[in-house]
């Protein structure tokens, strides 16, 4: 996966409600060296969504490999949507992510 320039993982999101005594929900997204990956997320949810991308495309490029390619030498159907999710968090091709 060395073709991939996002951040380095891990990611972590950091909870500044309490600067707002909890009125207000904003969330940071950062990398261990407290690098800001996503700035002001208002929903614990998604900053937590985004926070673990990096290692839910690590684990999609994975199972990817570990899924075998059937007799006609292509992929199952399931693969095909792990294939599109990864293509779409890359905007890569399989193939040069896989290198």
């Amino acid at each position: 996966m060395s073709k991939l320039s996002h951040t380095p993982v891990p990611w972590h999101y950091v909870d500044y409600s309490p600067q707002f005594n909890g009125c207000l929900p904003v969330y940071d997204i950062r990398d261990d060296n407290g690098t800001c990956v996503a700035e002001v997320v208002h929903n614990e949810s998604n900053a937590r969504l985004i926070a673990a991308a990096p290692d839910m495309l690590d684990a999609l490029v994975v199972a990817y490999r570990a899924i075998p390619i059937d007799s006609n030498g292509t992929k199952d159907c399931p693969l095909c949507k792990i294939q599109a999710a990864i293509e779409s968090a890359t905007g890569l091709p399989i193939e040069e992510v896989l290198k």
